[in-house]
């Protein structure tokens, strides 16, 4: 019996000698839903340590969607304006 035959055939090495990686671009997404995150883990730890600071769920809900709509909409026309040009 062959390897084939059992589906375990040999494969191509992932990172071939004389072959330099390519580096893939940044994530847009992971970067951006990383630091939604990472500003409301600092108002929530703010919050909680201190007590005579007190903001309103709601409004920064409410700003936290308008900023991401915003950016979203300027990247967007960035990102069309490139490819056009």
């Amino acid at each position: 019996m062959t390897p084939e035959d059992q589906g375990t055939a040999p494969t191509a090495p992932l990172d071939p000698a004389g072959q330099a990686r390519r580096r893939l671009p940044a994530n847009f997404g992971a970067i951006f839903w990383g630091l939604l995150v990472t500003a409301f883990a600092v108002v929530v730890g703010a919050t909680t340590l201190s007590p005579r600071l007190r903001i309103d769920p709601v409004l920064w809900v409410t700003g936290g969607l308008l900023t991401a709509g915003v950016a979203l909409v300027v990247i967007g026309i960035l990102a069309a304006v490139r490819r056009a040009g």
